[in-house]
């Protein structure tokens, strides 16, 4: 599963493949959800790369072993190691889902963790 955040607590996540993430994979999920130049924190995942070039973003990489250890305000990849471990518990909590219904878990998963964050628009939104 390919997942990103940005500052403003967005998330967006979709299945990327079966294994380690591809070059290939990680630019056609990503490409057209990262405005070109933007900054991208990330750690030194190989797949990555293609896509900080293509769209010229502003890339502080960080390897993930050195940040081991760090209080979780230190780590500048704690927003996106919280995501990622919200996910797992979220799809952990789901364990009869079948495999072939993984996208709608992960937009369902979405639609909760993004904003708006009242209930109340949220099922206005889900009405809708």
């Amino acid at each position: 599963m390919g997942i990103g955040c940005d500052n403003a607590g967005h998330v967006y996540c979709k299945v990327e493949g079966f294994g380690k993430p591809t070059k290939r994979a990680t630019m056609e999920i990503f490409k057209d959800h990262i405005k070109k130049g933007s900054k991208v924190v990330h750690d030194l995942e190989k797949s990555h790369a293609p896509l900080v070039n293509a769209l010229e973003l502003i890339s502080t990489t960080y390897k993930s072993e050195s940040l081991k250890g760090l209080p979780d305000k230190d780590n500048p990849l704690d927003p996106i190691n919280t995501c990622c471990r919200e996910l797992k518990d979220f799809l952990h909590s789901h364990k009869s889902f079948q495999r072939s219904n993984l996208p709608d878990y992960l937009n369902l998963f979405a639609f909760i963790h993004n904003p708006p964050h009242d209930p109340h628009e949220k099922i206005k939104l889900i009405l809708k």
